[in-house]
C-alpha cells in the first residue's frame, strides 16, 4: 500500500497548513476526493475514515468556518460512506474521531 495517516497528516500540517493561513481565505471549497482511502483500489492509499474528519476539522478555522465539501472521487463503498459520513460530521462541528493507530512514516 501507499502512504497512510501518518504521511497525510504531515503534509497537511506542514505544507498545507501553512499556504491555507498564509492566503486566508474568504471561502473554503474542498474538491472532496477519496481515491487516497483505505481500500480504494484507484489510489492504493491508506488513510483512514477518521483522518478524513480531522482534515475537515483542521479547515474549519480557516474563513471563519465557511467550508464546503464537493464529493469528487471513492471508489470503495464501505471506505468511501465512512469517510464522507465523518468528514459531514466535522462540517458540523461534531468531535472527530480518534485516529488510531497511526503508523510512522514510511521510508522510501
Amino acid at each position: 500500500l501507499g502512504l497512510g495517516n501518518s504521511e497525510y497528516l504531515a503534509i497537511f500540517f506542514n505544507l498545507l497548513l501553512p499556504i491555507f493561513y498564509e492566503f486566508d481565505p474568504e471561502l473554503v471549497l474542498v474538491s472532496a476526493g477519496y481515491d487516497c482511502a483505505v481500500g480504494c483500489p484507484e489510489g492504493e492509499m491508506d488513510v483512514t475514515p477518521a483522518c478524513f474528519a480531522h482534515f475537515v476539522n483542521l479547515l474549519m478555522p480557516l474563513a471563519n468556518g465557511k467550508v464546503g465539501l464537493i464529493l469528487e472521487g471513492g471508489y470503495n463503498l464501505k471506505s468511501l460512506s465512512e469517510s464522507v459520513a465523518l468528514s459531514l460530521r466535522a462540517l458540523l462541528g461534531d468531535p472527530t474521531p480518534k485516529i488510531a493507530p497511526v503508523s510512522a512514516p514510511r521510508q522510501r
